[in-house]
Protein backbone atom coordinates (compact mmCIF):
# COMPACT_ATOMS: atom_id res chain seq x y z
CA UNK A 1 0.00 0.00 0.00
CA UNK A 2 1.75 3.57 -1.19
CA UNK A 3 1.63 6.49 0.44
CA UNK A 4 -0.45 8.33 -1.97
CA UNK A 5 -4.44 8.31 -2.55
CA UNK A 6 -5.95 7.52 -5.56
CA UNK A 7 -9.16 9.57 -7.15
CA UNK A 8 -11.00 6.22 -7.11
CA UNK A 9 -10.33 5.38 -3.24
CA UNK A 10 -11.59 9.13 -2.92
CA UNK A 11 -14.74 9.02 -4.85
CA UNK A 12 -15.76 5.44 -2.80
CA UNK A 13 -14.57 7.30 0.42
CA UNK A 14 -16.36 10.25 -0.31
CA UNK A 15 -20.26 7.95 -1.64
CA UNK A 16 -19.87 6.38 1.73
CA UNK A 17 -19.58 9.77 3.66
CA UNK A 18 -22.10 11.47 1.88
CA UNK A 19 -24.67 8.46 3.38
CA UNK A 20 -22.56 9.49 6.49
CA UNK A 21 -24.10 12.42 6.39
CA UNK A 22 -27.07 12.23 5.18
CA UNK A 23 -28.12 10.01 8.00
CA UNK A 24 -27.21 12.93 10.27
CA UNK A 25 -29.73 15.11 8.71
CA UNK A 26 -32.42 11.74 9.38
CA UNK A 27 -31.17 11.77 13.31
CA UNK A 28 -31.10 15.62 14.20
CA UNK A 29 -34.53 16.23 12.29
CA UNK A 30 -37.22 15.45 14.97
CA UNK A 31 -35.26 17.73 17.24
CA UNK A 32 -36.78 20.30 14.32
CA UNK A 33 -39.64 18.76 14.17
CA UNK A 34 -40.29 18.12 17.96
CA UNK A 35 -42.89 20.41 18.76
CA UNK A 36 -45.14 19.91 15.49
CA UNK A 37 -44.70 16.11 16.61
CA UNK A 38 -45.71 17.08 20.29
CA UNK A 39 -48.70 18.45 19.06
CA UNK A 40 -49.90 16.92 15.91
CA UNK A 41 -49.31 13.52 18.14
CA UNK A 42 -51.03 14.61 21.31
CA UNK A 43 -47.89 13.17 23.10
CA UNK A 44 -45.69 15.02 25.85
CA UNK A 45 -41.68 15.41 26.23
CA UNK A 46 -41.13 12.00 27.65
CA UNK A 47 -43.71 9.51 24.81
CA UNK A 48 -41.49 11.90 22.01
CA UNK A 49 -38.21 10.80 23.78
CA UNK A 50 -39.17 7.77 23.54
CA UNK A 51 -40.24 7.55 20.25
CA UNK A 52 -37.23 9.37 18.88
CA UNK A 53 -34.61 7.50 20.85
CA UNK A 54 -35.96 4.54 18.76
CA UNK A 55 -33.54 5.11 16.37
CA UNK A 56 -30.74 4.43 18.23
CA UNK A 57 -32.05 1.01 19.20
CA UNK A 58 -32.14 0.38 15.97
CA UNK A 59 -28.28 2.12 15.41
CA UNK A 60 -26.80 1.12 18.18
CA UNK A 61 -28.44 -2.60 18.00
CA UNK A 62 -27.56 -2.54 14.21
CA UNK A 63 -23.77 -1.51 14.85
CA UNK A 64 -22.09 -4.78 15.70
CA UNK A 65 -23.87 -6.77 12.61
CA UNK A 66 -23.73 -4.09 10.22
CA UNK A 67 -19.57 -4.15 11.05
CA UNK A 68 -19.94 -8.37 10.67
CA UNK A 69 -21.63 -8.01 7.36
CA UNK A 70 -18.92 -5.17 6.18
CA UNK A 71 -15.99 -7.35 7.20
CA UNK A 72 -17.30 -10.08 5.98
CA UNK A 73 -18.95 -9.34 2.43
CA UNK A 74 -17.32 -5.51 1.92
CA UNK A 75 -19.26 -2.38 1.74
CA UNK A 76 -20.90 -2.24 -1.76
CA UNK A 77 -24.08 -4.34 -1.00
CA UNK A 78 -24.81 -3.57 2.37
CA UNK A 79 -24.28 -0.13 1.95
CA UNK A 80 -27.07 0.28 -1.09
CA UNK A 81 -29.28 -2.20 1.10
CA UNK A 82 -28.92 0.28 4.14
CA UNK A 83 -29.82 3.09 2.02
CA UNK A 84 -33.34 1.60 0.92
CA UNK A 85 -33.91 0.65 4.59
CA UNK A 86 -33.40 4.74 5.24
CA UNK A 87 -36.06 4.94 2.21
CA UNK A 88 -39.08 2.27 3.72
CA UNK A 89 -38.11 3.84 7.57
CA UNK A 90 -38.71 7.43 6.02
CA UNK A 91 -42.28 6.40 4.24
CA UNK A 92 -43.38 4.35 7.57
CA UNK A 93 -42.75 7.63 9.79
CA UNK A 94 -44.23 9.77 7.08
CA UNK A 95 -47.17 7.73 6.59
CA UNK A 96 -48.29 6.82 10.35
CA UNK A 97 -50.35 8.12 12.96
CA UNK A 98 -50.15 5.29 15.17
CA UNK A 99 -47.09 5.71 17.64
CA UNK A 100 -45.50 2.23 17.29
CA UNK A 101 -45.79 2.58 13.51
CA UNK A 102 -43.87 5.59 13.99
CA UNK A 103 -41.69 3.89 16.31
CA UNK A 104 -40.89 1.30 13.30
CA UNK A 105 -39.74 3.45 10.99
CA UNK A 106 -37.63 5.17 13.10
CA UNK A 107 -36.06 2.05 14.46
CA UNK A 108 -35.60 0.98 10.50
CA UNK A 109 -33.48 4.52 9.65
CA UNK A 110 -31.67 3.71 12.66
CA UNK A 111 -30.78 0.19 11.24
CA UNK A 112 -29.53 1.39 7.96
CA UNK A 113 -27.96 4.47 9.27
CA UNK A 114 -25.95 2.50 11.15
CA UNK A 115 -23.82 1.63 7.96
CA UNK A 116 -22.43 5.04 7.62
CA UNK A 117 -19.64 5.96 9.67
CA UNK A 118 -18.63 1.91 9.77
CA UNK A 119 -18.53 2.29 5.48
CA UNK A 120 -16.49 5.34 5.57
CA UNK A 121 -13.39 3.59 8.08
CA UNK A 122 -13.68 0.09 5.88
CA UNK A 123 -13.17 1.92 2.63
CA UNK A 124 -10.40 3.86 4.35
CA UNK A 125 -8.23 1.00 6.17
CA UNK A 126 -8.86 -0.95 2.27
CA UNK A 127 -8.00 2.10 0.06
CA UNK A 128 -6.09 4.32 2.38
CA UNK A 129 -2.68 4.10 4.08
CA UNK A 130 -3.53 3.24 7.61
CA UNK A 131 -1.36 6.43 8.71
CA UNK A 132 -4.10 8.54 7.23
CA UNK A 133 -6.52 6.70 9.13
CA UNK A 134 -7.38 8.81 12.08
CA UNK A 135 -7.39 11.75 9.53
CA UNK A 136 -10.63 10.34 7.77
CA UNK A 137 -12.25 9.18 10.00
CA UNK A 138 -12.16 13.07 11.32
CA UNK A 139 -12.87 14.18 7.72
CA UNK A 140 -15.87 11.58 7.62
CA UNK A 141 -17.24 13.83 10.88
CA UNK A 142 -16.80 16.73 8.87
CA UNK A 143 -19.17 15.71 6.24
CA UNK A 144 -21.53 13.95 8.72
CA UNK A 145 -21.98 17.39 10.98
CA UNK A 146 -22.63 19.10 7.80
CA UNK A 147 -26.04 16.87 7.13
CA UNK A 148 -26.70 17.98 10.75
CA UNK A 149 -26.20 21.72 10.29
CA UNK A 150 -28.08 21.09 6.75
CA UNK A 151 -31.06 18.80 9.20
CA UNK A 152 -31.75 22.38 11.44
CA UNK A 153 -31.87 25.32 9.55
CA UNK A 154 -33.12 24.43 5.86
CA UNK A 155 -35.11 21.89 7.55
CA UNK A 156 -36.97 24.17 9.58
CA UNK A 157 -37.55 26.34 6.75
CA UNK A 158 -39.02 23.20 4.57
CA UNK A 159 -41.49 22.15 7.54
CA UNK A 160 -42.84 25.81 8.04
CA UNK A 161 -43.17 25.45 3.82
CA UNK A 162 -44.63 21.69 3.55
CA UNK A 163 -45.35 20.07 6.79
CA UNK A 164 -43.27 17.53 8.58
CA UNK A 165 -44.90 14.03 6.99
CA UNK A 166 -44.07 15.78 3.12
CA UNK A 167 -40.60 16.49 4.45
CA UNK A 168 -39.59 12.79 5.76
CA UNK A 169 -40.91 11.67 2.16
CA UNK A 170 -38.54 13.50 0.34
CA UNK A 171 -35.65 12.30 2.79
CA UNK A 172 -36.82 9.08 2.07
CA UNK A 173 -36.66 9.22 -1.87
CA UNK A 174 -32.91 11.14 -0.93
CA UNK A 175 -32.39 7.87 0.45
CA UNK A 176 -33.12 6.23 -3.06
CA UNK A 177 -30.50 8.21 -4.63
CA UNK A 178 -27.79 7.18 -2.23
CA UNK A 179 -28.59 3.49 -2.67
CA UNK A 180 -27.77 3.50 -6.06
CA UNK A 181 -25.04 6.11 -6.03
CA UNK A 182 -23.45 3.56 -3.79
CA UNK A 183 -24.16 0.74 -5.89
CA UNK A 184 -22.56 2.25 -9.06
CA UNK A 185 -19.37 3.78 -7.45
CA UNK A 186 -17.97 1.55 -4.75
CA UNK A 187 -15.56 -1.27 -5.48
CA UNK A 188 -15.00 -3.91 -2.56
CA UNK A 189 -11.68 -4.32 -3.96
CA UNK A 190 -8.74 -2.78 -6.34
CA UNK A 191 -8.97 -4.64 -9.90
CA UNK A 192 -7.11 -7.47 -10.12
CA UNK A 193 -6.70 -8.15 -6.29
CA UNK A 194 -8.45 -10.75 -4.27
CA UNK A 195 -10.84 -10.43 -1.55
CA UNK A 196 -7.71 -10.22 0.94
CA UNK A 197 -9.73 -7.30 2.86
CA UNK A 198 -12.93 -9.49 3.36
CA UNK A 199 -12.62 -11.07 6.62
CA UNK A 200 -12.92 -15.44 6.51
CA UNK A 201 -12.58 -15.52 10.19
CA UNK A 202 -15.63 -16.95 12.10
CA UNK A 203 -17.95 -14.49 13.71
CA UNK A 204 -18.51 -15.56 17.14
CA UNK A 205 -14.35 -15.67 17.57
CA UNK A 206 -13.82 -12.50 15.75
CA UNK A 207 -16.30 -10.91 17.86
CA UNK A 208 -14.93 -12.57 21.20
CA UNK A 209 -11.18 -11.26 20.14
CA UNK A 210 -12.64 -7.51 20.35
CA UNK A 211 -15.00 -7.62 23.76
CA UNK A 212 -12.55 -9.47 25.55
CA UNK A 213 -10.00 -6.56 25.31
CA UNK A 214 -10.88 -3.98 28.69
CA UNK A 215 -9.66 -1.05 26.56
CA UNK A 216 -12.23 -2.06 24.21
CA UNK A 217 -14.98 -1.45 26.93
CA UNK A 218 -13.25 1.71 28.83
CA UNK A 219 -12.70 3.66 25.73
CA UNK A 220 -16.80 2.82 24.85
CA UNK A 221 -17.36 3.99 28.23
CA UNK A 222 -15.51 7.27 26.96
CA UNK A 223 -17.15 7.06 23.50
CA UNK A 224 -20.52 6.70 25.27
CA UNK A 225 -20.67 9.51 27.80
CA UNK A 226 -18.29 11.99 25.09
CA UNK A 227 -21.33 11.64 22.86
CA UNK A 228 -24.23 12.41 25.55
CA UNK A 229 -24.46 15.84 24.24
CA UNK A 230 -25.03 15.36 20.71
CA UNK A 231 -27.57 12.57 21.22
CA UNK A 232 -29.18 14.26 23.82
CA UNK A 233 -29.16 17.96 23.24
CA UNK A 234 -27.59 18.21 19.60
CA UNK A 235 -30.35 15.32 18.42
CA UNK A 236 -33.70 16.35 19.75
CA UNK A 237 -33.50 18.35 22.87
CA UNK A 238 -31.36 21.36 22.41
CA UNK A 239 -33.54 23.11 20.20
CA UNK A 240 -36.27 23.71 22.49
CA UNK A 241 -33.99 24.76 24.97
CA UNK A 242 -32.83 27.48 23.23
CA UNK A 243 -36.46 28.62 22.18
CA UNK A 244 -37.16 28.62 25.70
CA UNK A 245 -34.17 30.54 26.57
CA UNK A 246 -34.10 33.69 24.21
CA UNK A 247 -37.88 32.99 23.28
CA UNK A 248 -37.39 32.38 19.83
CA UNK A 249 -39.31 30.06 16.98
CA UNK A 250 -37.74 27.30 16.07
CA UNK A 251 -36.27 28.43 12.92
CA UNK A 252 -33.86 30.90 14.21
CA UNK A 253 -33.40 28.68 17.35
CA UNK A 254 -32.01 25.85 14.64
CA UNK A 255 -29.21 28.47 14.32
CA UNK A 256 -27.35 27.88 17.92
CA UNK A 257 -27.32 23.66 16.71
CA UNK A 258 -26.26 24.72 13.76
CA UNK A 259 -23.80 26.33 14.79
CA UNK A 260 -22.99 22.86 17.80
CA UNK A 261 -22.72 20.77 14.74
CA UNK A 262 -20.31 23.39 12.47
CA UNK A 263 -18.04 22.87 15.75
CA UNK A 264 -18.03 19.51 15.88
CA UNK A 265 -17.40 19.23 12.30
CA UNK A 266 -14.22 21.38 12.58
CA UNK A 267 -13.26 19.38 15.91
CA UNK A 268 -13.19 16.75 14.25
CA UNK A 269 -10.29 16.83 12.20
CA UNK A 270 -8.27 19.37 14.39
CA UNK A 271 -8.29 16.84 17.26
CA UNK A 272 -6.43 14.11 15.19
CA UNK A 273 -4.09 17.49 14.86
CA UNK A 274 -3.62 17.50 18.44
CA UNK A 275 -3.25 13.81 18.74
CA UNK A 276 -0.56 13.87 16.35
CA UNK A 277 1.36 17.09 18.10
CA UNK A 278 0.53 15.23 21.96
CA UNK A 279 1.27 11.73 20.55
CA UNK A 280 -0.96 10.92 22.99
CA UNK A 281 -4.51 8.99 23.25
CA UNK A 282 -4.88 10.07 26.97
CA UNK A 283 -3.85 13.79 26.78
CA UNK A 284 -6.09 14.63 23.89
CA UNK A 285 -9.05 12.97 25.56
CA UNK A 286 -8.73 14.35 28.84
CA UNK A 287 -8.14 17.63 26.92
CA UNK A 288 -11.65 17.17 24.75
CA UNK A 289 -13.88 15.92 28.24
CA UNK A 290 -12.85 18.95 30.41
CA UNK A 291 -13.71 21.26 27.60
CA UNK A 292 -16.85 19.42 26.75
CA UNK A 293 -18.03 19.58 30.80
CA UNK A 294 -16.66 23.31 30.96
CA UNK A 295 -18.72 24.47 27.74
CA UNK A 296 -21.64 22.29 28.15
CA UNK A 297 -22.43 23.17 32.12
CA UNK A 298 -21.84 27.57 30.61
CA UNK A 299 -24.12 27.15 27.80
CA UNK A 300 -26.84 25.25 29.80
CA UNK A 301 -26.64 26.93 33.50
CA UNK A 302 -25.06 30.90 32.40
CA UNK A 303 -26.40 31.73 29.16
CA UNK A 304 -25.29 34.76 27.70
CA UNK A 305 -28.40 37.73 27.14
CA UNK A 306 -26.68 38.25 24.31
CA UNK A 307 -27.70 35.64 21.13
CA UNK A 308 -24.38 36.45 19.18
CA UNK A 309 -22.33 35.86 22.16
CA UNK A 310 -24.45 32.20 22.88
CA UNK A 311 -23.73 31.21 18.87
CA UNK A 312 -20.58 31.53 19.35
CA UNK A 313 -20.43 29.47 22.34
CA UNK A 314 -22.61 26.60 21.07
CA UNK A 315 -19.84 26.47 18.65
CA UNK A 316 -16.92 25.97 20.88
CA UNK A 317 -19.10 23.41 22.64
CA UNK A 318 -19.42 21.18 19.65
CA UNK A 319 -15.78 21.84 18.94
CA UNK A 320 -14.90 20.83 22.33
CA UNK A 321 -16.98 17.31 21.99
CA UNK A 322 -15.62 16.63 18.88
CA UNK A 323 -12.53 14.83 20.56
CA UNK A 324 -14.45 11.97 20.94
CA UNK A 325 -14.24 10.85 17.52
CA UNK A 326 -10.37 10.00 18.52
CA UNK A 327 -11.68 7.02 20.31
CA UNK A 328 -12.25 5.72 17.20
CA UNK A 329 -8.92 5.59 16.22
CA UNK A 330 -7.60 4.19 19.77
CA UNK A 331 -10.28 1.34 19.40
CA UNK A 332 -8.95 0.56 15.48
CA UNK A 333 -5.41 0.94 16.86
CA UNK A 334 -5.45 -1.85 19.69
CA UNK A 335 -7.78 -4.43 16.94
CA UNK A 336 -6.32 -6.54 13.67
CA UNK A 337 -7.52 -4.33 10.70
CA UNK A 338 -9.47 -7.41 8.97
CA UNK A 339 -11.52 -6.86 12.31
CA UNK A 340 -12.01 -2.97 11.67
CA UNK A 341 -15.25 -2.50 10.72
CA UNK A 342 -16.63 -4.83 13.50
CA UNK A 343 -14.39 -2.81 16.51
CA UNK A 344 -15.51 0.26 15.11
CA UNK A 345 -18.95 -0.92 15.19
CA UNK A 346 -19.00 -2.51 18.61
CA UNK A 347 -17.58 1.09 19.60
CA UNK A 348 -19.93 3.13 17.88
CA UNK A 349 -22.59 0.84 19.62
CA UNK A 350 -21.75 2.00 23.15
CA UNK A 351 -21.44 5.38 22.31
CA UNK A 352 -25.34 5.53 20.62
CA UNK A 353 -26.26 3.89 23.57
CA UNK A 354 -26.28 7.31 25.18
CA UNK A 355 -29.01 8.35 23.06
CA UNK A 356 -31.18 5.10 23.86
CA UNK A 357 -31.17 6.40 27.09
CA UNK A 358 -30.97 9.97 27.34
CA UNK A 359 -33.34 11.19 24.78
CA UNK A 360 -36.54 9.32 26.95
CA UNK A 361 -34.58 9.84 30.35
CA UNK A 362 -34.23 13.95 30.07
CA UNK A 363 -38.19 13.61 28.59
CA UNK A 364 -38.87 12.30 32.09
CA UNK A 365 -37.27 14.59 33.98
CA UNK A 366 -38.99 17.53 32.18
CA UNK A 367 -42.15 15.69 32.74
CA UNK A 368 -40.88 15.29 35.96
CA UNK A 369 -40.32 18.82 36.56
CA UNK A 370 -42.85 20.59 34.60
CA UNK A 371 -45.88 21.26 36.06
CA UNK A 372 -47.45 24.30 34.20
CA UNK A 373 -50.28 24.21 30.98
CA UNK A 374 -50.87 26.34 28.69
CA UNK A 375 -54.61 27.09 27.54
CA UNK A 376 -55.30 24.72 25.60
CA UNK A 377 -53.86 21.92 28.36
CA UNK A 378 -50.58 21.02 26.07
CA UNK A 379 -48.01 20.69 29.10
CA UNK A 380 -45.36 23.72 29.10
CA UNK A 381 -41.78 23.60 30.27
CA UNK A 382 -39.83 26.12 31.74
CA UNK A 383 -36.26 27.42 31.58
CA UNK A 384 -35.59 25.35 35.34
CA UNK A 385 -37.59 22.41 33.78
CA UNK A 386 -34.38 22.21 31.11
CA UNK A 387 -31.97 22.67 33.83
CA UNK A 388 -33.05 19.74 35.82
CA UNK A 389 -33.39 17.66 32.37
CA UNK A 390 -30.04 18.49 30.73
CA UNK A 391 -28.27 17.77 33.63
CA UNK A 392 -27.49 14.98 32.82
CA UNK A 393 -25.28 16.74 29.78
CA UNK A 394 -22.16 17.96 32.44
CA UNK A 395 -22.78 14.61 34.28
CA UNK A 396 -22.12 12.50 31.06
CA UNK A 397 -18.51 14.71 30.15
CA UNK A 398 -17.16 14.42 34.05
CA UNK A 399 -18.02 10.91 34.05
CA UNK A 400 -15.93 11.07 30.48
CA UNK A 401 -12.98 12.93 32.17
CA UNK A 402 -12.98 10.09 34.56
CA UNK A 403 -12.62 7.56 32.23
CA UNK A 404 -9.87 8.75 30.37
CA UNK A 405 -7.33 7.86 33.80
CA UNK A 406 -8.46 4.01 32.69
CA UNK A 407 -7.51 4.24 29.41
CA UNK A 408 -3.48 2.35 28.57
CA UNK A 409 -1.89 4.64 26.10
CA UNK A 410 -1.83 3.29 22.70
CA UNK A 411 -0.47 5.99 19.92
CA UNK A 412 1.46 4.69 17.36
CA UNK A 413 1.59 7.15 14.34
CA UNK A 414 3.58 4.10 12.21
CA UNK A 415 1.30 1.00 12.91
CA UNK A 416 0.21 -1.13 10.31
CA UNK A 417 -2.99 -3.63 10.47
CA UNK A 418 -1.29 -6.17 8.60
CA UNK A 419 -1.31 -9.00 10.73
Amino acid sequence: MTNSISLKALSMWFCAALFYGFQFILRVSPGVMAEDLMINLGIDACALGTLISVYYIGYSGMQIPAGILIDKFGVRSPLSIACFLCLFGCIVFSLSDNLYFLAIGRFFIGVGSAFGLLSCIKIASIWIHPKYLTLFVGLALIVGTTGAVSGNYPLSLMIKAYDWRTVNIILGILSLVLGLLSWFIIADNREGEKSIHISKEPLLISLKEIVVKPQTWVFGIYGMMMYAPLSGFGDLWGIPFVMKVYNLDKTEASKALSYFYIGVGVGSPLWSLILTYLKSYKGTMVLSAVTAFLSMTYIIYYSPESYTIALVLYFMAGLACAGQFVAFGGVADINDRHRTATASGFHNMLCMISGVVLQPLIGKLLVISSCTNDVENNIVYSVKDFYFGLATMPIATFVAIVSVFFIKEVYNPYILKSK
